[in-house]
């Protein structure tokens, strides 16, 4: 019993070394707001690809002309920017998800 009294203690001064200024909560929610939507404009340039094949020595911008080849959408190296593969979300997958950022927005999303 001795401990619990003591944790509550201290869990009641912590919470009060935590508590924020006049104005900052305010604050916290709008730089929370602002950094959203500026991570949602730089994603406006992104697309994800999920369940294509990890293969050793893959060019991922050259999957991607290829998957577009096979949708009608006309995707050239000049349009991509940038290709990652994003983690496996198990170690058993054998698909990886990939995420390009095209250089113009119009690319991921005009067909040809």
């Amino acid at each position: 019993m001795k401990v619990d009294e003591e944790l509550v203690q201290k869990n009641n001064a912590l919470e009060k070394e935590v508590q924020l200024r006049p104005g900052t909560a305010e604050r916290v929610r709008n730089l929370e707001f602002d950094h959203d939507a500026q991570e949602q404009y730089t994603r406006k340039f992104n697309i994800e690809v999920h369940g294509t094949p990890e293969c050793e020595g893959e060019n991922l911008a050259d999957i991607i002309i290829k998957i577009g080849q096979k949708i009608s959408v006309n995707i050239t190296t000049q349009d991509i920017d940038i290709v990652h593969r994003l983690r496996k979300k198990t170690p058993t997958t054998k698909t990886h998800h990939r995420q390009i950022h095209f250089l113009q927005k119009e690319t991921r999303i005009l067909p040809s």
